[in-house]
């Protein structure tokens, strides 16, 4: 089971989508679970955005030991401290991981909306944390969906499936 958790305000269709998404990859059932408020302990107000590593303590707390991985669905900006930003992150031991959706509107960087390019974007985002979930790493093949995206160019150029040598490491029982 994969479980999508919504963080603030997430459309009803977007999880739709990202539920449709994680089924045909992983080829597991899929649960949306009730949105919940982004906790406010990650957040950090000289930068206006959430710590991606304390959003995801507080969400492995909260979530306790779900029977399956999690991927959690975001609309606030997220960073690291050693990024600017970062457009989601995992942590593999709690199986649990976050995307946030707000650098993948084109809206963010003053671009025309452009809602196929965001889900596209959404896609690869959420099977790359999902794959951290499964123990993978980055990959040096930036066509494979595992490859490291700096910025939103490379989540662009990137595919959106795991190249040969990822599906074969990955485990999906």
């Amino acid at each position: 089971m994969i479980y999508i958790q919504p963080l603030g305000n997430i459309s009803l269709s977007l999880l739709g989508y990202v539920s449709e998404v994680v089924n045909s990859i992983f080829d597991k059932d899929t649960k949306i679970l009730s949105s919940i408020v982004v906790p406010r302990s990650a957040f950090i107000k000289d930068r206006n955005q959430y710590d991606i590593i304390q959003l995801l303590t507080d969400l492995g707390s909260k979530l306790g030991n779900m029977d399956g991985n999690v991927i959690a669905i975001t609309d606030v900006d997220l960073c690291v401290h050693i990024f600017d930003y970062v457009f989601g992150g995992a942590d593999d031991r709690k199986e649990i991981a976050v995307i946030s959706i707000v650098r993948l509107d084109n809206s963010f960087y003053g671009l025309r909306e452009n809602t196929d390019l965001m889900l596209e974007r959404i896609k690869k985002e959420v099977i790359h944390e999902l794959g951290h979930t499964y123990f993978l790493g980055h990959c040096d093949s930036k066509l494979c969906v595992m490859y490291k995206s700096a910025c939103i160019t490379d989540t662009d150029f990137k595919g959106s499936d795991f190249c040969k040598c990822c599906y074969n490491k990955i485990n999906f029982e």
